[in-house]
């Protein structure tokens, strides 16, 4: 699992829910990028965060690359913003979890 997010905290909480899966964590969009394609064929899902720089929805153009390489897994839009999140699903995301309530459902969803 990809997960994608600037912040160390959030981070934490969902590699902890995860551990019975590789997990690979970027906190850049050119991190993102560059394990994305080291590992695309083994990833069964990305998480992303709505902003990597901390003010500004920025992933959008990310999340459309993740989908013109092909990859067909699940692809969580993760935000405190609805309206970055519903962004995020029309630009290519799967579904859309607060990130509150992502860490609380993250074992079930990959389970």
């Amino acid at each position: 699992i990809l997960i994608i997010e600037d912040d160390r905290v959030v981070m934490q909480a969902y590699v902890r829910k995860l551990p019975n899966f590789r997990v690979l964590e970027a906190s850049t969009l050119s991190g993102a990028q560059t394990l994305f394609l080291a590992n695309q064929d083994n990833l069964v899902g990305v998480i992303v965060d709505g902003s990597l720089s901390g003010t500004d929805l920025d992933t959008l153009d990310l999340i459309r690359w993740i989908r013109s390489q092909g990859f067909q897994g699940m692809m969580i839009a993760a935000s405190t913003s609805g309206r970055y999140m519903a962004q995020m699903v029309a630009a290519g995301c799967t579904r859309a979890i607060g990130k509150l309530n992502l860490v609380r459902l993250l074992p079930g969803i990959f389970a």
